[in-house]
């Protein structure tokens, strides 16, 4: 009897697998997709990028490090930013969702911060938005990556707070 019980769990649990795996293995992602997640992958710089802080005027140094993962799904980046003596450190990872047809950004960093960006992408340019509350106060960030080639990529950045823009940026990054 407990043969043929182990033999029905091993049967069950074979089925199991050979289900998750008829489903977990989709086509390749759409040409939109897959354009974008191909031209984004590889390492990015930018020096001197120009942003605002509170209204402040800077220049930021940043490189991206984007490798493809999930069967060419998605894009996991490592970002360091530094701007000045300080240096900010993201891990993002960006994807697609085949069920609500949507990019989503996501994003944590060594501020403690993090969020999901839900955007589409227009055959040029990446769009994403992020709505939250920072202090009590609506935060909105609106993030756009251009595709300008395989070499250049366009990166603006607009983040407000109860209306007011806190942070902005725009730069032109190359690999």
């Amino acid at each position: 009897m407990k043969t043929k019980t182990m033999t029905g769990i091993a049967a069950a649990i074979g089925m199991a697998i050979m289900a998750a795996g008829a489903v977990g293995r989709a086509e390749a992602p759409p040409p939109d997709v897959q354009k974008v997640i191909d031209l984004m992958a590889g390492t990015w710089s930018v020096k001197g990028a120009p942003i605002q802080v509170q209204g402040k005027a800077m220049q930021s140094d940043s490189t991206a490090v984007c490798d493809k993962v999930a069967g060419g799904w998605a894009l996991r980046c490592k970002v360091t930013v530094t701007t000045g003596d300080r240096q900010d450190e993201l891990v993002q990872v960006l994807s697609w969702d085949r069920s609500t047809r949507a990019f989503n950004l996501y994003s944590a960093s060594n501020s403690g911060d993090s969020h999901n960006h839900i955007g589409g992408f227009d055959g040029k340019t990446l769009n994403l938005k992020y709505e939250g509350n920072r202090d009590g106060k609506p935060f909105v960030e609106n993030v756009a990556f251009t595709l300008r080639g395989p070499r250049e990529l366009g990166w603006k950045d607009v983040c407000t707070v109860a209306g007011e823009v806190v942070f902005s940026g725009e730069a032109i990054y190359r690999k």
